[in-house]
């Protein structure tokens, strides 16, 4: 059950609120569902087709950050990533809203560190606790992936921790810039002759249909029945989370699917594939740590075809599996009283810009889809038959369905008025309408707060804003942080959003905000030397160049310095925001990259007792593999099932193990003098007091201190410390199965990488 804890919203939805289906899945390309696309063309998808033509078909909408966690972390709290200091799949909501550890960090970085890092995070309740604490029955199924204790508080069947095992080689050796692959060549991850695919999306999916037919039974008996006896039944509003993890690699696909694949279309839509060199070098590490880097075989043109027919097989997979779910709230009688929300947590880039996975900035990656439909969706049905396109409300009205599959090769942008008037746009639109004004994930927590007819918080508590207004709702509580328009449906939206990245593939942090038809990225240039230094700005124009593939910065430089001005300033406003004020994403990204390489040191590194834990976890990853092997399966597709999986340091290749060294190193080290301190004997109530402000390098400074007394500096310890490990040593055996070919000269490397100051 869901713990108690103090709530920021002690209101109850009103009587009148619907039912909420929220159907999530993972790593869908936004563009699939945009018929000015021409990725809508390449497969079939009648599920989200009609829920399109049957409510509001967002086809501009942005994740908050290109990656599993954090962009549901931001989604889920309201709040960007820096806010939440929830930076990469490793590291979640720390505290749940009572203010105990989360049970996975705590295995993963022990109670004290998640108190200190949950401390600094000041994120504790999510849309989930809001929607409980309503009066809303609240039911999850299916990836959740964010913490907070989500997957003890609620039932029935959550998964995915948000920690993904703990501490990540690639994650918090990033900024090291060893350029190898830590993910497998694609092709490796690969089948299109998978017997049966996906099978705990089908769980999830069977989960979902069984508890909506059981609400349906329970909702035709009347009130004395179901209190009598104890039915699931209730006169409270329903959310149900269903949540699957497809299209997510590793991609496997069959006949049944691939049927649904417009092959010419896919075959036609051949990437360019650009020389390494000639990629912005944040572009070519991601390139390379993708595994598609030039020491990577050459990719035949059948080969990149077959990673992305495989993909959107996946897609017509994710949408049958959707369907049915939507099928059994129809079936339920439930449909009519029900809103029901489609979308996804990031994209895939297929192959895109040489690359696959998400993590770019690139909209195959950044984009995802958002559909708002269902029987209890305040708007009318289209009047007529319509194509026309209205420049001043953003607003695109198809004429059918069908007409959504005739896509071309222009952007179907548009032009765009900033500050649309909510009013003028829910005066234009109409169930079957396609909103071209943008739309990002951090607007889906106010968005619910309205639907489920809740009070809107505090100024600066949420950054985003609600598409209540669209939706033909009236928000309970008029928004602050707003405009002063004594309507809140006259007032104007931002007209621009924002995302940032700081995990594993990005060897540096990469900010984004697009206006328009302009799409601006930033990087953050802290670093040990001249390493990110020179990585310049990009400028695309969406409207001219929807593939991205021509870099304007240098051509308008007007465009570059006021969406530069507009990024600092969305960055540095909102509760807890990490560079309040300035919006100094340069300062934002030395603060994670502190972050991870202290965290590198604490657990790596110093604390042996850590150090071996994450050994351990290695092994049974090895030892999946080898069960895979002798199933018959492909040894990598095991390690990369599960939640632990996804980024575990068995993961990037398989490589034999030594495992005797390891033992004898961990022996050497278990009959070694202790050290002088040790975390878990330090007392954090002084610390926790007084508050970690900037959630980075401070909270960190609580690990144990080598430092003996004859030494002077803390750094020369822990060059000695890493100069003193072999190439058996179990860190160098990790390193080298997270990232492929590492060498002597990556050790020297990341060795001076971990002693200077960033």
């Amino acid at each position: 059950g869901r713990g108690a804890g103090p709530s920021m919203w002690p209101h109850v939805a009103a009587a009148s609120a619907p039912n909420i289906l929220f159907l999530m899945s993972d790593s869908m390309d936004g563009r699939v569902i945009d018929r000015a696309s021409p990725v809508a063309s390449y497969v079939k998808t009648p599920t989200l087709d009609a829920l399109a033509v049957d409510g509001l078909n967002f086809v501009r909408t942005y994740a908050a950050s290109p990656q599993c966690v954090p962009s549901r972390t931001s989604m889920l709290t309201g709040r960007r990533t820096d806010q939440i200091r929830a930076y990469s799949n490793d590291n979640g909501l720390t505290l749940d809203p009572t203010g105990a550890p989360d049970e996975a960090c705590s295995r993963s970085y022990g109670a004290l560190w998640c108190l200190a890092n949950g401390k600094s995070q000041a994120a504790h309740t999510t849309f989930f606790d809001a929607l409980a604490d309503g009066g809303y029955e609240v039911a999850l199924f299916g990836k959740v992936d964010a913490g907070a204790n989500i997957l003890s508080r609620y039932g029935p069947a959550p998964t995915s921790t948000g920690f993904h095992g703990g501490p990540s080689i690639p994650i918090v050796t990033r900024a090291a810039d060893i350029r190898r692959p830590s993910k497998p060549n694609p092709l490796r991850l690969t089948s299109d002759r998978a017997a049966h695919v996906h099978p705990e999306d089908w769980r999830t999916h069977n989960r979902c249909i069984d508890w909506l037919a059981a609400k349906g039974v329970a909702s035709r008996e009347p009130s004395a029945a179901r209190a009598n006896n104890g039915s699931m039944g209730t006169d409270r509003p329903w959310f149900l989370y269903c949540s699957l993890n497809i299209p997510h690699p590793p991609f496997k696909t069959n006949s049944t699917w691939l049927q649904s694949v417009d092959e010419p279309a896919v075959r036609a839509s051949q990437p360019p594939w650009p020389l390494l060199a000639s990629m912005h070098p944040h572009d070519s590490y991601m390139s390379t740590a993708k595994g598609v880097g030039d020491d990577q075989p050459v990719f035949t043109d059948f080969q990149v075809f077959k990673v992305r027919r495989t993909y959107y097989a996946m897609v017509a997979e994710t949408d049958y599996l959707l369907g049915q779910v939507v099928s059994a709230c129809k079936d339920a009688g439930l449909y009519a009283s029900t809103l029901v929300i489609f979308l996804s947590d990031h994209g895939e880039m297929s192959m895109e810009h040489r690359q696959v996975w998400k993590n770019s900035h690139y909209e195959g990656s950044l984009r995802v889809p958002l559909i708002i439909a269902g029987g209890a969706l305040e708007l009318p049905a289209a009047a007529g038959p319509s194509a026309g396109r209205a420049a001043t409300s953003g607003v695109v009205t198809p004429a059918s369905a069908s007409s959504r599959r005739r896509a071309t090769a222009t952007s179907g942008f548009g032009d765009y008025a900033a500050g649309i008037a909510a009013a003028t746009l829910s005066a234009r639109v109409h169930r079957g309408s396609v909103v071209t004004e943008l739309v990002s994930l951090l607007d889906i927590y106010p968005t619910l707060l309205d639907i489920a007819r809740l009070p809107q918080p505090g100024p600066g508590l949420l950054a985003g804003e609600s598409l209540g207004p669209m939706l033909g709702l009236v928000p309970a509580v008029p928004s602050d942080h707003a405009s002063a328009a004594a309507d809140p449906a006259a007032r104007a939206r931002k007209s621009y959003v924002v995302s940032q990245f700081h995990s594993n593939l990005g060897n540096t942090a990469s900010f984004c905000i697009i206006q328009g038809t302009l799409k601006y990225i930033a990087f953050g240039t802290r670093s040990l030397n001249a390493t990110f230094g020179g990585y310049q700005p990009q400028l695309f124009d969406l409207s001219l160049d929807p593939h991205e593939m021509t870099d304007v910065s240098r051509t308008r430089p007007a465009d570059v310095a006021r969406l530069d001005a507009l990024l600092r300033r969305e960055l540095g406003s909102g509760f807890n925001a990490a560079s309040p004020g300035a919006g100094d994403y340069d300062e934002i990204d030395a603060q994670v990259k502190r972050l991870q390489q202290r965290t590198f040191i604490d657990y790596f590194v110093r604390n042996t007792s850590r150090l071996r834990s994450l050994w351990d976890q290695m092994l049974r990853c090895e030892d999946d593999i080898h069960a895979a092997t002798d199933a018959g399966e492909h040894p990598l597709e095991r390690a990369y099932a599960g939640d632990a999986g996804t980024d575990a340091p068995c993961a990037a290749n398989d490589a034999p193990l030594d495992r005797l060294a390891a033992q004898s190193f961990f022996a050497a080290q278990d009959s070694a003098p202790s050290p002088s301190r040790r975390l878990a004997d330090l007392d954090l109530g002084a610390d926790l007091s007084a508050g970690i402000s900037d959630g980075t390098a401070r909270s960190f400074e609580l690990s144990e201190d080598l430092v003996s007394a004859g030494d002077a500096s803390d750094a020369r310890v822990l060059w000695r410390t890493l100069a003193e490990m072999g190439p058996a040593a179990p860190l160098r055996q990790m390193l080298a199965r997270s990232y492929t070919g590492f060498d002597a000269a990556d050790w020297r490397k990341l060795k001076y990488w971990a002693v200077q100051e960033i």
